[in-house]
């Protein structure tokens, strides 16, 4: 059992120093940060913290007309690129349906991503979003979706999965 003191981060929730001014873990201000044990495992009220500007890519040359890609925040190459009409976000299971885009090696399951988190739906100009009510949330450029309900996903945009941050661009097929 623990027993030192210390602050939870109000973003990402990780057990900080006592004394830290800045999370050691997501780099959000500790200055509204509770000390002592966090309340439950559900983390409420996400707030989008972008540590770095990513850097620029050229989708032309990385994703085939019609395709999707999916990037780490610090990484001009994807980590998948798909042509599918329709992809669920989330950690890959035994009984896990075609299309899912597996986040686990990422650290999903410690980020609290669910098994069936988000999903994304070509339409066509583009692509849509929707939350599956998912445990902790998704977030797209820093707006906070209701679950089960359908947006625009715009190119370039910044996924925000509980605390998997992750970045999505298309190459439409109408260019």
């Amino acid at each position: 059992m623990e027993t030192s003191e210390g602050k939870f981060c109000p973003v990402c929730k990780f057990k900080n120093d006592a004394e830290a001014e800045i999370c050691q873990y997501c780099g959000a201000s500790m200055a509204s940060a509770p000390t002592g044990s966090p309340p439950t495992t559900e983390m409420v009220g996400l707030e989008t913290v972008q540590l770095s500007k990513p850097p620029a890519f050229k989708t032309d040359a990385l994703i085939p007309k019609g395709g999707i890609a999916f990037f780490m925040l610090d990484s001009i190459k994807p980590f998948v690129v798909l042509t599918l009409d329709e992809i669920i976000l989330g950690r890959l299971t035994e009984d896990s349906l075609e299309g899912c885009v597996d986040l686990t090696p990422h650290g999903a399951f410690s980020a609290g991503v669910s098994r069936r988190h988000a999903m994304i739906r070509r339409k066509k100009d583009g692509f849509e979003i929707t939350d599956l009510d998912s445990t902790n949330g998704t977030s797209v450029d820093d707006f906070r979706l209701i679950p089960s309900r359908t947006y625009d996903l715009p190119n370039g945009a910044t996924l925000r999965l509980a605390r998997m941050t992750i970045k999505v661009a298309f190459n439409p097929v109408n260019k």
